[in-house]
């Protein structure tokens, strides 16, 4: 446990001294790596940038990030329309209800098509049944 602690310690000293360093590290790392990494984990990306968006806008959010990817990993079929989603970029989150605080049972997952049309979306049990078929 103590060598853990050195080279933890080793290692902020090391970032202190050498900013500029450890910066071009971080780039060249970014540079050969991101796109894999955003391919391996699309819905934890669109996630973050979800509640990003809605935070910046004034939104309320009681969702963290890893509820919002479970959301969009769990769900397979727009609950309006029933299409299957094919792409992850075309999962979109949607409010329920007009309100500024966003919450689990506040949002739903509906494709980029239903979420734009702003169609009727199903309430009470209706929506229920649909959000548990997912």
């Amino acid at each position: 446990m103590e060598e853990k602690l050195r080279h933890k310690l080793r290692q902020a000293r090391y970032r202190q001294r050498h900013p500029d360093r450890v910066k071009d590290s971080y780039r060249k790392w970014r540079k050969e790596h991101f796109i894999e990494y955003v391919s391996n984990h699309p819905n934890r990306i669109k996630s973050r940038n979800t509640i990003y968006r809605h935070k910046r806008k004034g939104f309320l959010v009681n969702l963290s990030a890893r509820d919002v990817e479970a959301m969009f990993d769990k769900s397979n079929y727009c609950p309006q329309c029933g299409r299957k989603f094919t792409e992850p970029r075309l999962k979109t989150l949607d409010r329920i209800n007009d309100n500024k605080v966003m919450a689990i049972e506040t949002v739903q997952v509906l494709c980029l098509k239903c979420n734009s049309a702003n169609a009727p979306k199903p309430r009470g049990e209706e929506w229920k049944k649909l959000r548990n078929r997912n």
